[in-house]
C-alpha cells in the first residue's frame, strides 16, 4: 500500500537522489528542472539569470496557470507534461535553497522562504515578465 507523502518538503530533503542526477541539490541542477517544467507547461521562451549565489528563471508564460504559490512550493504536484514519475521543481528548490522568491505579472513579490534579493541582485535578475522565481544557494 502506498503512504501519502505529508511533509513533501521533509521527503524531498531525505531523498535528493530522487530529484537529481548528480544525487545531490545544487544551484545548477535546480535551473535546469525549473526551466524543462516552464518548457513542458507551455513556454517557448525562458530566461536564465545568475547574480552571486542567486539564480533566477523566468518567462513571458506563466507557467504557475492559477496554480497558488503555496501549493507549488510546499506539495508534490505530477508533471506528467514532462515525463512520468516527475513532480513540478518548485517544492525541490524550496527543500533545498536558503531563500526563494517569486514575482508574476502584476509585479507581486512573494518571499516564500529566507529573505528577498538586496536591490542591486534584484535588478539585475528582474526581467519584465510574466514569471519570475529566484533562489539562492549559500555554497555550490
Amino acid at each position: 500500500m502506498l503512504t501519502p507523502v505529508t511533509d513533501a518538503i521533509q521527503f524531498v530533503r531525505r531523498n535528493p537522489g530522487i530529484f537529481f542526477a548528480e544525487k545531490k541539490p545544487t544551484p545548477l541542477g535546480c535551473v535546469q528542472y525549473l526551466v524543462m517544467e516552464a518548457m513542458a507547461l507551455g513556454a517557448t521562451e525562458v530566461q536564465v539569470k545568475r547574480c552571486g549565489d542567486w539564480w533566477s528563471v523566468s518567462s513571458p508564460h506563466d507557467w504557475f496557470d492559477g496554480l497558488s504559490v503555496e501549493d507549488a512550493f510546499t506539495k508534490l504536484i505530477p508533471l506528467p507534461q514532462a515525463a512520468a514519475n516527475t513532480c513540478r521543481a518548485e517544492v525541490v528548490i524550496n527543500a533545498f535553497a536558503e531563500s526563494v522568491v517569486t514575482s508574476n505579472s502584476t509585479k507581486q513579490r512573494t518571499v516564500v522562504s529566507g529573505h528577498e534579493p538586496p536591490p542591486h541582485v534584484w535588478q539585475i535578475l528582474f526581467v519584465d515578465d510574466c514569471r519570475i522565481v529566484a533562489f539562492r544557494f549559500d555554497t555550490e
